[in-house]
């Protein structure tokens, strides 16, 4: 649920910005989230590390919101494509509350966190940031020295900056020169001179560090220490004679030292220069209106117990109240501060073995896990809230086995019976009970036999072993036969078991095999079916195929007998119709058989002709040739046209008129196929006195070239009937 709703049709989206950041302000948020996502903007405030909704606004608002959160922090209102950084200075109260604002794009817009820094309220002292007595007296130590580094050092978000600020703070006090260089300034501090990191201008880490030594420092504070140059150059400025304060993404003391060495760093340098570490995170603080006792698990007092060395009964819960949100306000840091001594910076100087620098570490100073214990038994946050912060991994070592299994739950096995181990107590406790009863009787049986029988010493003597080995015996009977009943039974109940899980797999194998039969019966039936439904298709198809056989031998019956009667029609008419013909043109028969002879004669006598031309022309030639001698056929050429006196175009005139001889000898050597077409003539109305005229449809044959395959005898002339041409 939403902690706070708007009317964003009718309020200003000004207002709407404004009332935003004072209740971020008023609930003591750390951070204040805007989330753009499809159709709405999800604002969201972190408090006490934990993010809670705070409202949603529709899309119609969603961009307007984001401007003005932009403008207010300086930021390019036209680029939301790339990421930008920014900050606002926002007064309430009287009183300045500087922001930071950082852009990025995502999907769905643009995200901004705008992070509230809350530093001025822990700035009177150290005691107020929270630390333990004996944490503090070790800092206010550490600070007495003229040089060397001191780290600060945790997560982001485990309020490192704060502490850094408190220690320059407290400082400050004193009449010295301090230099702080930092990215971003989060807050301006008095007395303090503060450099902001700038790399477009060339203000780094290194080259501020080398003009901040010419500069006379005491005190020199670097906001992180990044990389292995700006670590090599801090240790460089503590030998010079300066005081450096400086914080590191690291969990523990000893993870710290682990990653210093790693680095390109000499452990020379490290080890003699190395002051002290404070490692710390955030805790939420209970409300020290509201909280309650409550009586402490069995899980709570062995984890105590363990750590602390401490019985206890009760401990402080959350209820929640109008002051605080759920039971908890704002954060507190807990933290293991480590003084370096002598045999740590040796261990570290000569880059001793791991295990023997935590030793030497954690020997003397308590851990993480041992201040936020005793915060818990203070009351000042719960045990819950305490179980979260422990990273098992870092701030245990291998050696703390049986501690690792109590955080996880696994109670060691010396602290409760396994339920064999009772079992097997209980028939003890009964054999005891019946022993008790076996002596007792002996005794009263001894006491009713008579005292005045008198028996030899001998006997008495060796009577008295034998009673007391018939007692021992007595006394083992009953234990063996417990043991045999104990024996008994357990094999009572082995053998139960058995039979139980038996008759199961019986059961079992049961149910598969009538399964079994069952799908092998329906395999059957359907396998029955499958057969029949293909003989059924087989013997559709079979009918189907005589069906077919007898429709085509029907079709082709009916064809031959259709054939047979056009054969018979067809005859029948062709002698009628030769009949017609014959008597409809007797004497166009015999002009065309005259006309025929004449053109023969004609043609023959034509090529006869010809055939002389060409054997004249032919002797002609041969006699010129062989008359003269043998030159070239260029130099016959010429000279015979010079002197004969024939020109170019004669002798080309005379080639041409060859060529066409052999073109016409060729043709006439090719039989031709003349066709003449002799059309019966149509008849006319007349009168009864006049005869019926003829009119021809065409006098000229039509000629038709033979082919090469055809034969000589295929030169006769085909009379056709001029209804057939007049359709055609």
């Amino acid at each position: 649920m939403a902690l706070h709703e708007f009317n964003y049709e009718k309020e200003a989206t000004v207002s709407i910005v404004k009332s935003i950041l004072t209740d971020a302000i008023k609930m003591k948020a750390s951070d204040i989230h805007f989330d753009p996502e499809p159709n709405k903007l999800v604002i969201r405030f972190r408090i006490n590390g934990d993010l809670i909704e705070y409202t949603t606004s529709p899309e119609s608002v969603k961009t307007n919101i984001l401007t003005r959160i932009k403008i207010l922090s300086g930021m390019n209102i036209t680029e939301a494509t790339i990421p930008q950084i920014g900050s606002i200075n926002f007064e309430l109260s009287s009183k300045t509350h500087n922001m930071r604002t950082a852009s990025i794009p995502v999907i769905d817009g643009e995200k901004i966190v705008v992070h509230l820094s809350n530093y001025a309220k822990n700035f009177k002292s150290l005691n107020s940031l929270g630390f333990e007595k004996e944490n503090i007296n070790k800092i206010m130590d550490m600070l007495n020295n003229q040089d060397g580094i001191i780290l600060i050092t945790g997560v982001n978000s485990s309020g490192k900056t704060t502490s850094m600020y408190a220690i320059l703070q407290e400082l400050s006090k004193k009449p010295l020169n301090i230099i702080s260089v930092e990215n971003p300034i989060k807050m301006k501090l008095t007395g303090i001179n503060q450099v902001q990191i700038n790399n477009e201008k060339g203000i780094t880490y290194n080259s501020i560090l080398k003009s901040i030594l010419m500069s006379d420092p005491d005190v020199i504070a670097i906001n992180e220490l990044i990389d292995d140059e700006t670590v090599r150059t801090a240790l460089r400025s503590s030998i010079a004679g300066s005081l450096v304060i400086s914080t590191m993404n690291t969990k523990t003391a000893f993870t710290t030292i682990k990653s210093l060495q790693n680095m390109d760093v000499e452990n020379y340098l490290l080890g003699s220069n190395l002051n002290g570490i404070i490692s710390q995170r955030l805790v939420k603080k209970l409300c020290p209106t509201c909280r309650e006792k409550k009586l402490a698990s069995e899980y709570e007092k062995r984890i105590l117990k363990a750590v602390l060395d401490e019985d206890i009964e009760e401990l402080y819960v959350p209820t929640g109240c109008e002051e605080c949100q759920d039971g908890y306000v704002d954060q507190i840091p807990v933290a293991e501060v480590v003084c370096v001594n002598d045999e740590l910076r040796q261990a570290i100087s000569n880059h001793r073995n791991e295990d023997l620098i935590y030793n030497i570490i954690y020997s003397e100073n308590d851990s993480i896990i041992k201040d936020v214990f005793k915060k818990v038994l203070n009351g000042d946050t719960s045990f819950e809230e305490a179980i979260k912060i422990i990273d098992i991994k870092t701030d245990l070592s291998e050696d703390e086995k049986d501690l690792k299994n109590l955080l996880l739950g696994k109670i060691p096995e010396d602290d409760y019976e396994t339920p064999e181990e009772n079992n097997n107590s209980q028939p003890q406790e009964n054999n005891n009970e019946e022993e008790n009863k076996v002596n007792e009787t002996k005794e009263e049986s001894s006491e009713d036999k008579p005292n005045n029988e008198e028996q030899p010493p001998k006997d008495e003597k060796n009577e008295e072993p034998k009673e007391n080995n018939e007692e021992e015996k007595e006394n083992e009977q009953p234990k063996d036969e417990n043991k045999a009943n104990e024996s008994i039974l357990n094999d009572n109940e082995l053998l139960q078991k058995a039979l139980k899980i038996i008759e199961n797999q019986l059961k079992d194998q049961q149910t598969k095999d009538d399964e079994k039969k069952n799908d092998e019966q329906a395999e059957t039936k359907d396998v029955d079916s499958s057969t029949k439904a293909d003989e059924d298709k087989k013997e559709e198809k079979e009918n189907k195929e005589e069906k077919t056989e007898d429709k085509d031998d029907s079709s082709k019956d009916e064809q031959t007998e259709e054939n047979t009667e056009t054969d018979s029609k067809d005859s029948e008419e062709e002698p009628k119709a030769e009949n017609e013909k014959d008597d409809d043109s007797p004497e166009d028969e015999s002009t065309s058989d005259e006309d025929k002879v004449e053109d023969d004669d004609e043609d023959k006598a034509e090529e006869s002709e010809d055939n002389e031309t060409d054997n004249e022309s032919t002797d002609d030639d041969i006699t010129e040739d062989a008359t003269e001698s043998e030159p070239s056929v260029d130099d016959i050429t010429d000279d015979d046209n010079q002197d004969d006196g024939i020109s170019d175009d004669e002798v080309k005139e005379d080639t041409n008129s060859e060529e066409k001889d052999e073109d016409e000898e060729n043709e006439a050597k090719e039989p031709e196929l003349s066709i003449q077409i002799n059309p019966t003539p149509a008849p006319t109305k007349t009168s009864n006195n006049d005869a019926p005229t003829e009119t021809p449809a065409s006098n000229n044959p039509i000629v038709i070239p033979k082919d090469d395959d055809t034969d000589d005898d295929d030169d006769d002339s085909f009379n056709y009937d001029s209804s057939y041409v007049n359709n055609f």
